[in-house]
C-alpha cells in the first residue's frame, strides 16, 4: 500500500524503497540483538565465558546480515577476551581487521582489541610489528591523521612492554604527529 503512494519518480522511488527496506533490516537486527542478549544472560550471571563463546559461535554462522555479523563478532572478541582465549581472539580481530567496508569506529576498535591480544600473549616484539605495519599503511595513504592515531594506540602498548628504547621512540614519534599542545601531543609528552 505505501509504494501506491510514494512519487512516480523513480529515483525518489527507489531511494523510498531503499530507505524501507534498511528500516525493515535494523528492526530485524534489533529483534535478533534483543533475542541473543537474553540467551547471553545467563552465561554472564554465572561467568560462563566459554559457554557464552560457545552460544556465538553456533549462532553466528546462520547470521546473513553482515552489520549484525560484524555486532556479533565484536561481542565474540570481548567475551574470548574475557574467558582469556587470546590466541582464538588474535586470530578472529585479523579476519576481521581484513574485511572490507568495516566501519573506521569498528575497525579502529578491532586494532585496539588485536594489539591487546598480543600484548596478553606476551609478544611484544609482533605487538610493535602490527602498529609499525599498520603506520606504514596510514603514512603511504598519505592519512595523517590515522598515522597519529595508530602511533598515540602503539605508545599505549609499548609503556607496557618490556622494549624501553622502543617505548621511547614511539613517544617521540607521537608527539611530532601531533599539533603541538594538543591533547593527544600532550598525553605523549606526559608518557
Amino acid at each position: 500500500r505505501m509504494l501506491a503512494a510514494l512519487p512516480k519518480d523513480d529515483r525518489h522511488r527507489q531511494t523510498l524503497k531503499s530507505r524501507q527496506r534498511e528500516q525493515i533490516a535494523e528492526s530485524a537486527r534489533a529483534a535478533l540483538w534483543k533475542d541473543i542478549s537474553k540467551n547471553l544472560e545467563p552465561f554472564y550471571e554465572d561467568e560462563d565465558w566459554d559457554g557464552a563463546v560457545s552460544y556465538l559461535n553456533r549462532r553466528l554462522p546462520a547470521i546473513e546480515d553482515s552489520k549484525m555479523q560484524i555486532k556479533l563478532n565484536m561481542k565474540l572478541v570481548a567475551l574470548l577476551d574475557k574467558a582469556g582465549r587470546y590466541d582464538e581472539k588474535l586470530k578472529l580481530t585479523r579476519e576481521l581487521r581484513h574485511r572490507r567496508n568495516l566501519p573506521k569506529e569498528v575497525w579502529r576498535s578491532v586494532v585496539k582489541q588485536e594489539g591487546r591480544a598480543l600484548h596478553m600473549l606476551a609478544r611484544s616484539d609482533d605487538l610493535m610489528n602490527f602498529f609499525d605495519e599498520l603506520i606504514e599503511v596510514a603514512e603511504k595513504r598519505g592519512d595523517a591523521s590515522e598515522q597519529a592515531w595508530l602511533l598515540g594506540e602503539k605508545l599505549q602498548f609499548a609503556i607496557f612492554t618490556p622494549l624501553l628504547k622502543e617505548t621511547i621512540a614511539v613517544g617521540y614519534a607521537c608527539r611530532e604527529a601531533n599539533r603541538h599542545g594538543s591533547d593527544d601531543w600532550m598525553t605523549a609528552t606526559h608518557l
